[in-house]
């Protein structure tokens, strides 16, 4: 759900809206801009009654969100996402081209597809140091720290920027 709010809306009378609302056990994401004031709310809105927020004086209008990923949508992240990796930005109208294997099987294997990454024009090296079917407590640690020794070697050598799939926070505890 989001809230606008009229552009006469003070900062106090923003706080005490918004303390109102996580009293209902909803969190909210301020989206505004210095234009326009835009409250997100995130959590079961379905107990929240439309036409009181609407009653409420400092409300300009309030949407129904219908997309399924909220945080990431334009109506609450008007701006381009923009990462940098070691130097290389994704997003933002940069065009990146990332490639490389699932998973790494050996040294000669990980070396030939850099080159040949490299040769067709990709920005990003990227592949896995386990396949991602594998728990990351039956891998060999052993393995897994000789194909990012791998990865580190073909980075310094083709000077290449290197994506290795993040895995569950779960699995490393």
């Amino acid at each position: 759900m989001i809230i606008v709010l009229k552009r006469t809306s003070t900062i106090e009378e923003q706080r005490e809206l918004i303390g109102r609302i996580e009293s209902m056990g909803l969190t909210v994401k301020d989206a505004g801009s210095e234009h326009h004031g835009v409250l997100g709310l995130i959590g079961d809105t379905t107990k929240v009654d439309i036409t009181q927020l609407e009653a409420h004086h400092i409300v300009e209008k309030v949407m129904k969100v219908q997309e399924p990923y909220k945080l990431a949508s334009r109506t609450f992240q008007p701006m381009d996402t923009v990462i940098n990796v070691d130097g290389h930005l994704i997003g933002g109208g940069n065009l990146t081209i990332i490639g490389g294997p699932c998973s790494v099987e050996s040294e000669d294997q990980i070396m030939s597809i850099a080159r040949e990454v490299k040769k067709s024009g990709a920005h990003i090296l990227r592949g896995g140091a386990f396949k991602p079917r594998e728990h990351l407590l039956t891998v060999s640690k052993d393995l897994v720290r000789k194909v990012l020794n791998c990865f580190v070697r073909q980075k310094k050598r083709l000077d290449y920027q290197l994506l290795q799939k993040p895995c569950q926070l779960k699995n490393l505890i």
